[in-house]
């Protein structure tokens, strides 16, 4: 079935605090940043890594993000290293929210 019909898939945003027009819906200039991230993730850290269940691989994905990941230097910005970007744009995100959300 298509998201277009599926009502919940289109409150999602709504009940984690999302404004839809901020989403870049058909921008195909922006695709390939994207992809390029993703197949970074995918080839860097992915590739040959070894686990023991999911919360062992979440625990290896937060070590890398703080160490590694964090130390390289942000493409917007050359001067800042990417830990320190994310310092600052945390300020700006919004909080999860309390309740649990159901499927």
């Amino acid at each position: 079935m298509p998201f277009a019909f599926i009502p919940r898939f289109w409150l999602w945003p709504v009940i984690i605090g999302l404004s839809r027009d901020r989403w870049a819906i058909a921008r195909g200039n922006e695709k390939g940043r994207v992809e390029r991230a993703i197949r970074y993730v995918r080839d860097s850290f992915f590739a040959a890594r070894t686990f023991t269940s999911l919360d062992d691989l979440n625990a290896q994905a937060v070590q890398r993000c703080n160490g590694q990941a964090a130390d390289r230097r942000c493409p917007a910005d050359l001067t800042l290293r990417v830990g320190a970007a994310f310092a600052q744009e945390q300020l700006q995100l919004l909080a999860l929210p309390d309740h649990p959300v159901s499927h």
